[in-house]
């Protein structure tokens, strides 16, 4: 005699069920807070140096560009041309500074006419003691694109610990050969 299986589980209503999944405990809130918060902590940081060695590169890549334009503009015009740093790309009428204060800006020029062909402003987020480590003040060019003066090295400091054994490694360098030709490279 096989008596039918019956089942004396009560069953839930729909207003039990819709009373126990409303939301999160406080329990569950606080836990995941805190490991957000030791997530952020961590990720900051390096989100910092990121975006400074990202500025870096992106001033080192700005600043060959105007001097390929330089060269070009010498060569397609058959008549010098000179980039030159200048503490006041917002003038007027701005004129090269004769300082290696390229952090401020930099001009495009003609030198025998003086007439700015392009004006680039000020540097984003790079070190403030020397943001540009070098000694020229210009780069000249004949109409042939050769260099004739600046062929140098010019170092893009990044914000950060410069006693950081891996700073010198962030630092992007910007190499200016007498052709004329530049290029960025990492590290110094």
């Amino acid at each position: 005699m096989n008596a039918p299986f019956i089942r004396l589980v009560p069953r839930r209503t729909r207003l039990t069920r819709a009373a126990s999944s409303r939301g999160f405990t406080l329990v569950e809130l606080l836990v995941t807070m805190a490991i957000a918060g030791i997530v952020l902590m961590l990720a900051v940081p390096s989100m910092t140096q990121f975006l400074s060695d990202r500025a870096a590169e992106a001033n080192a890549q700005e600043f060959v560009e105007a001097i390929r334009f330089a060269r070009t503009e010498a060569m397609k015009r058959s008549r010098p041309v000179s980039i030159c740093a200048t503490s006041a790309p917002e003038d007027e009428a701005p004129v090269c500074s004769g300082k290696p204060d390229w952090d401020k800006g930099w001009l495009v020029i003609y030198p025998e006419s003086q007439q700015v062909l392009r004006i680039q402003n000020g540097l984003r987020a790079m070190r403030a003691d020397t943001p540009v480590d070098t000694d020229e003040s210009q780069i000249d060019f004949q109409s042939t694109g050769i260099v004739t003066l600046g062929a140098d090295t010019y170092d893009f400091y990044p914000v950060g610990d410069t006693g950081d054994d891996d700073y010198k490694k962030r630092v992007r360098r910007v190499e200016i050969s007498v052709q004329g030709r530049a290029k960025v490279t990492k590290g110094i």
